[in-house]
């Protein structure tokens, strides 16, 4: 019987453990996803204004 018990308890093990990397995979990808549309949203928010230019201009002038 202890030999059942004990592949019960690594099944359980792997399970939860193949889980934990799903869900860890699911919250990365909404990270992405949420930062992906706050950087839309600024770079969006910086051309309205003009600013994305002067930004890119100071990017230009600094790679040189």
């Amino acid at each position: 019987m202890r030999g059942f018990d004990a592949s019960i308890v690594r099944n359980r093990r792997r399970y939860v453990a193949d889980e934990i990397g799903a869900i860890e995979v699911r919250l990365a990808e909404r990270e992405r996803a949420r930062l992906g549309a706050q950087l839309t949203e600024t770079l969006a928010t910086l051309r309205e204004g003009g600013a994305l230019d002067g930004l890119t201009a100071l990017l230009q002038l600094l790679a040189q």
